[in-house]
């Protein structure tokens, strides 16, 4: 029984800590502990009180570990940490048949994130640029059609009137 309350201590342990990153670890903690999960559930039996507490654990980890890779930052944060980058999902998934489609998903996710976020740096350097170009156009004018515009009429008739009646 200790053994399967002591491959919690260790993550438990790295994923609260206060004084540095944790994101990057997340995706790779949940894999390694459904990985000893499933290890420690055949080690003591599918039928088994321990097993079957191996196999629920198992489940509910999955489901939280479902919800996380489908956030681009938990993908970004893992594979933008010089410590793994994108190498430590081929190692996660050494074992699993379905590496090939986890690696994929996971290089289109970033892919996808990169892609985002690359527009909307433009889109803030093209909205830099055209305010920079308005102050400028404001600035440069040499337009004198802001010295005659009307002002409205002071007296009942207009200057022109007065001096055609003349």
């Amino acid at each position: 029984m200790l053994k399967l309350f002591t491959i919690f201590v260790r993550l438990s342990k790295k994923l609260q800590g206060e004084k540095y990153p944790t994101m990057n670890y997340a995706i790779p903690q949940y894999l390694r502990l459904l990985h000893k999960l499933e290890l420690l559930r055949v080690h003591f039996g599918a039928n088994t009180t321990l097993g079957q507490a191996c196999a629920s654990a198992y489940a509910k980890l999955d489901e939280y570990y479902k919800m996380i890779k489908k956030q681009d930052f938990a993908v970004v944060a893992t594979i933008c940490d010089p410590r793994f980058n994108f190498n430590v999902f081929q190692n996660l998934y050494r074992d699993s048949p379905n590496a090939s489609v986890h690696k994929i998903r996971i290089q289109k996710q970033f892919t996808e994130t990169f892609v985002k976020y690359q527009h909307q740096e433009r889109a803030l350097k093209a909205a830099a640029v055209v305010e920079v170009d308005e102050v400028a156009i404001q600035l440069d004018s040499d337009s004198e059609s802001d010295l005659f515009k009307p002002q409205g009429v002071l007296d009942s008739e207009t200057e022109y009137t007065k001096w055609m009646k003349q």
